[in-house]
């Protein structure tokens, strides 16, 4: 079996970890259309969904938040070897045992003179943590306010005061390279701040939609590689081939959804309620194609993409109330009041 460390370095020589990335740094360049697409054959090369997340994580973190935000000087020191999976890139944000919210951070930074600061908090299942050597930290100058002085920091991952501990009770993905991040009175230069507060608001909320359109585009790759590589052992039964024939629509439908949300949130010409709406389908899809997945015979792929797929249902409060929210701002546009709560 292929080892994640071996997937990671077979994505580097690809070229899939600096796609998006300007070729000044090492990168492929392109926008987020060549972004989302990569992500599709993420997943068709993927052989867990793991090595997915994964590159999600470092994408959004090298791509949308360092390239976007950073500085010239922080992007030349991280964005090459980024780009070629030399360094991966982990964001270290959630601090919370249930859903994620990502406003209610209590992780610290206080100033420590000479232009240092002083890092203190949790960051709990960071995806990539045990393997990254860049952590993108959040945290907040006065935590008994929502994101009072917010800010995200560049961490290396052998700083002093940087420590991991292992996630317990894992119930998708076990092979993905998580850990709890602990920072314990970790100093850091001033320079390693990125972005300024009103910019560390935007990237809170760039981090879960683009996570969201990022996830979708890799489950349609590794369901379609899934369904083509399962279909010689089906016996060949009306069973069997009715099965077959309802997972091959369902990704016909699910890579049509899939489209359609890369394509809007693009251009954002569409309504958000026409995205939100599309992304709610294709969650729906998956789910479904979830629950299809057991009608097949016992096989290890099978058993490991319906453990995996667990992960979509663990973001379906997210994408719901971010749809719900979409038609209340609609209903605002079109009447020019509030709409009800």
């Amino acid at each position: 079996m292929t080892t994640f460390g071996e997937q990671w370095q077979s994505l580097g020589k690809a070229g899939l970890l600096g796609v998006g990335f300007p070729s000044r740094f090492g990168g492929q360049g392109g926008g987020p259309a060549e972004v989302w697409r990569t992500a599709r054959r993420v997943g068709e090369s993927a052989f867990d969904l793991s090595v997915g997340l994964s590159w999600i994580s470092h994408q959004i973190a090298a791509r949308f938040l360092l390239g976007q935000y950073g500085n010239e000087e922080q992007k030349a020191a991280w964005l090459p070897r980024l780009a070629t999976g030399q360094a991966v890139a982990a964001i270290a944000v959630d601090e919370a045992e249930t859903e994620p919210n990502l406003w209610n951070l209590h992780a610290t930074y206080r100033p420590a003179g000479d232009n240092t600061l002083v890092l203190e908090g949790t960051k709990l299942k960071v995806i990539n943590a045990s393997v990254a050597e860049l952590l993108l930290f959040f945290a907040v100058a006065r935590p008994e306010e929502e994101l009072g002085g917010l800010q995200a920091f560049l961490v290396h991952r052998d700083t002093p005061g940087v420590s991991l501990r292992e996630v317990e009770g894992r119930s998708y993905c076990p092979s993905s390279p998580q850990s709890n991040v602990v920072l314990t009175d970790c100093k850091i230069p001033l320079a390693s701040a990125l972005g300024t507060p009103e910019q560390c608001v935007e990237m809170l909320g760039r981090i879960g939609e683009q996570h969201d359109v990022l996830v979708l585009q890799v489950i349609c790759g590794y369901l379609s590689r899934l369904v083509d590589e399962l279909r010689p052992l089906l016996r060949r039964s009306d069973r069997d081939r009715l099965t077959s024939l309802l997972l091959r629509g369902r990704m016909q439908a699910l890579n049509s959804l899939t489209r359609a949300v890369a394509a809007g949130w693009e251009d954002r010409e569409e309504k958000q309620t026409h995205l939100a709406s599309a992304q709610l389908a294709a969650r729906e899809l998956i789910q479904l194609t979830r629950n299809d997945l057991g009608d097949l015979p016992d096989h290890p792929a099978v058993l490991a993409a319906q453990r995996d797929l667990e992960l979509i249902s663990l973001a379906w409060p997210r994408t719901k109330n971010r749809f719900l929210q979409a038609v209340r701002d609609e209903e605002r546009d079109e009447d020019g009041s509030p709409s009800p709560a």
